[in-house]
């Protein structure tokens, strides 16, 4: 199992509705994390280019999209505990 962080802009900037699609679909793709307002962290056995597929099918042809694996290599201040321990857990 591989932990990857999304990052995702949406252009122009859209409606909650699109944004919430395309949350809907970070969460169906494994056991997520959101440590800010701009970040999702999953852990799932999908690879990055069906992650990559899955968030387009349902972004605008202008959004920006960041996928990138992620390891244990990592610091942090001011999260939340509960994403912390999250993020202790299998990375």
């Amino acid at each position: 199992m591989n932990t990857f962080l999304i990052s995702f802009e949406t252009y122009p900037p859209s409606l909650a509705l699109q944004e919430g699609i395309i949350i809907n679909q970070i969460k169906s793709l494994g056991d997520w994390a959101h440590p800010t307002s701009s970040i999702w962290l999953i852990k799932t056995f999908f690879p990055r280019e069906y992650i990559m597929n899955t968030i387009k099918s349902v972004s605008g042809p202008n959004d920006r999209i960041l996928v990138m694996r992620v390891n244990n290599d990592w610091i942090s201040s001011n999260l939340p505990n509960d994403v912390i321990n999250w993020m202790k857990i299998g990375l």
